[in-house]
């Protein structure tokens, strides 16, 4: 067993001990400890609680915490189910109380017009204000800048993160030499799709089912009514017919979700060679959340797994409810069109839907960078509200905070944020959050 360091330093990771939890044997996973820090004992509290040095070892597949003092280390805590996530939310409460771990930082900075160029030096303010904490990014091979794209699938416009605000990410991130992409699901017009395409199969199959009984029948309709992903389509195996039924190819699907041209994301990725990715149209993998509260396990869309380096490029929204959707939230959309109402619908009958936006954030690795796009603060109609703003952070719930605090959101947002707190996701508490560049209290509440 390893020793712990010596007193005086101690390995933590920002924001929140986002990496201190348990992952099944063989799972994919990254760690989030980027660096060690030095902080010197202050206070006898600090020397009470870091005469146990926090490291890291893995055992049999297993993260396992060590909590030493200055004598070799005598207490191992296994990573089990919520409760060291609970514990590692505490000690980090009880550090930063203390000064010892530094705050979650946000940065929030003004953007003087809608152009990319605006946001180029609004999002190059932000990455200074934050300086290393916000800069992951370099050297990142692959980038995913997950945005936010509303499309109802009918008349009503599609709201997305302004296309100017994406542009320039990607062109940052592609001229630090990283391969850039953007990714989203379809929403509303994903639902209309699906039942077009368990239409267009059924009707398919209509001429080949004749003279069969009621429980071949069955089978068959629960195999075309079970399909969760659409490169399943090219897989769907009928008895007594050519095999494949169909090809994804030969469905348009890809010209029939347009939502990223409809929105201007596509014209955006042209302008500085960013691939766009739909993910509805890409393999999923099953990730173990480390939350786990409501969905033990999440289907997250393979680019995902194959990112270096995450960011929640969100549009800020608030409902009539006041709830104000952010980072936390945009992430959502990397699961499948498929899968989101029997996430919904389930959630809300356990009365945990906040709950199982946290699953899915906390499945998401490594955990995302929140830009949120605050320019308009929009509804499902569009925007409703300017203030011309960008708020980043690599705590993507210290974001979230910040933007409720911004929008006066009220009381209905302290369940999800709470919650994400809870799961070691990030800081929900706004005096422990270290605000850069314009103050709250300037642009706080509605207008």
């Amino acid at each position: 067993m390893r020793h712990p360091p010596p007193p005086g330093l101690f390995q933590t990771a920002f924001p929140a001990c986002r990496g201190w939890h348990r992952f099944a044997p063989g799972a994919r996973h990254r760690h989030n400890i980027r660096r060690s820090v030095i902080f010197p004992f202050g206070s006898p509290l600090k020397s009470c609680v870091l005469s146990a040095a926090v490291s890291w070892k893995i055992h049999d597949g297993w993260h396992v915490l060590c909590i030493g003092s200055v004598v070799p280390v005598r207490t191992v805590i296994t990573i089990f189910n919520n409760a060291p996530i609970a514990f590692c939310a505490f000690a980090c409460h009880i550090l930063r109380k203390e000064g010892v771990v530094a705050a979650s930082r946000v940065a929030i900075v003004s953007v003087r017009d809608r152009t990319a160029a605006a946001f180029a030096d609004a999002i190059g303010e932000g990455f200074a204000l934050l300086a290393s904490q916000g800069e992951a990014h370099k050297g990142a091979a692959n980038v995913l800048l997950k945005v936010d794209v509303r499309d109802d699938g009918n008349d009503r416009p599609v709201v997305a993160t302004t296309p100017a605000l994406v542009e320039a990410l990607a062109r940052r991130f592609r001229e630090a030499g990283s391969t850039v992409a953007i990714g989203d699901t379809p929403g509303g017009s994903g639902y209309r799709l699906w039942h077009q395409i368990r239409r267009l199969l059924l009707g398919k199959l209509r001429g080949r089912i004749r003279g069969k009984n009621y429980d071949d029948l069955m089978v068959l309709y629960g195999a075309v009514q079970s399909l969760k992903l659409f490169t399943e389509l090219d897989s769907l195996d009928v008895p007594d017919t050519a095999k494949p039924l169909v090809l994804l190819d030969d469905l348009g699907v890809e010209s029939q979700i347009d939502f990223f041209k409809g929105s201007g994301i596509a014209d955006a990725a042209d302008a500085c060679g960013a691939t766009l990715r739909r993910f509805d149209l890409e393999p999923f993998d099953t990730v173990t959340s480390p939350a786990g509260t409501f969905l033990a396990s999440v289907l997250l869309c393979r680019a995902i797994a194959e990112a270096d380096h995450i960011l929640s490029v969100a549009r800020a929204g608030i409902s009539a409810e006041g709830r104000i959707s952010g980072a936390l939230a945009n992430m959502f959309g990397v699961v499948p069109t498929s899968m989101r109402a029997p996430y919904e619908r389930t959630a809300r009958l356990a009365s945990a839907s906040d709950e199982m936006v946290v699953d899915i954030f906390a499945a998401v690795s490594p955990p995302p960078f929140a830009v949120i796009d605050a320019a308009g603060i929009a509804g499902r109609e569009g925007a409703t509200d300017t203030r011309n703003l960008v708020i980043m952070s690599p705590d993507c719930v210290a974001a979230d905070t910040v933007l409720a605090a911004l929008c006066h959101a009220g009381p209905a947002n302290r369940p999800l944020l709470d919650a994400a707190e809870k799961a070691g996701c990030g800081c929900a508490a706004l005096d422990r959050i270290e605000i850069l560049g314009e103050p709250v209290g300037q642009h706080g509440g509605p207008r």
